[in-house]
């Protein structure tokens, strides 16, 4: 599964979440937030908060909130101007 993250070393969004190799990796991830990733572009691997994921959105989500949000403006405003017009 890939994530839309900088990469900690070379920046680009191609992260993916890695096994843990060992003893000491599984236990860290049993007892806190952290998890094993891997960057494609670079090979890089190391820790990020499972926080950290949970809390970036992704740009289509953010996108269809904005439209959402104008379309429901646009129906209350179309809602107000005939309410007010039919007077």
């Amino acid at each position: 599964m890939s994530i839309q993250l900088p990469c900690p070393q070379c920046g680009e969004c191609q992260l993916y979440k890695s096994r843990t190799r060992s003893r000491f990796e599984q236990t860290v991830k049993m007892m806190t937030l952290l998890r094993t990733y891997r960057c494609h572009g670079c090979n890089w691997r190391g820790w990020i908060s499972k926080r950290r994921v949970m809390a970036e959105p992704s740009l289509l989500r953010v996108a269809a909130t904005a439209v959402a949000w104008l379309l429901l403006a646009l129906i209350l405003g179309v809602l107000l101007a005939a309410f007010l017009f039919s007077r």
